[in-house]
């Protein structure tokens, strides 16, 4: 499958898990509302850091130390960090809070971990990629999972007009 129609079909399917698990009928809105904030935030972060570095993917041949200032929305120079992986972590992350039994948990995480594995192998991103996508996934997951547990006493939360800072008084 084409590099144009695997990112569609990709978004296709996120898309599609975002909307099974934010519908009431099956009692999973306060995950799905998470879990749609995970996604979101990743993004957030992702898509601006992917096109200020522009760095080099593995199959380009370019060695990892390849960035390029302002030229990620060129596929061959989007490589850091992995999307992918964030996101695995940060839904593995707010489905084990969700479920809160252990063996879920690993399960849970033993798959996420499939993901960044995966991009490596397929020569998609770096190492180094894939790690900081992970700690990024685990941190947002963590962050609002927390915020939603009223640990936090405030919190970014990105909405569709911007940023908001709450703070929990």
């Amino acid at each position: 499958m084409s590099t144009g129609l695997q990112n569609s079909w990709d978004q296709v399917c996120w898309l599609c898990i975002s909307q099974v698990f934010s519908r009431k009928t099956i009692g999973c809105v306060r995950a799905g509302k998470c879990w749609e904030r995970s996604l979101f935030t990743v993004g957030v972060i992702q898509l601006p850091l992917r096109l200020l570095t522009g760095r080099a993917r593995p199959d380009t041949e370019e060695g990892n130390s390849s960035f390029k200032f302002l030229d990620g929305a060129n596929q061959k120079r989007s490589s850091f960090f992995s999307g992918h992986a964030a996101i695995a972590f940060g839904f593995s992350t707010v489905l084990a809070y969700q479920i809160n039994n252990p063996l879920a948990t690993i399960g849970l995480y033993g798959l996420a971990t499939v993901t960044p594995w995966a991009r490596l192998y397929l020569d998609r991103h770096w190492f180094s990629d894939a790690v900081i996508g992970v700690g990024i996934g685990l941190y947002v997951g963590q962050t609002i999972v927390s915020w939603h547990k009223d640990q936090s006493p405030h919190v970014f939360l990105p909405t569709l007009h911007g940023v908001v800072l709450l703070i929990r008084l």
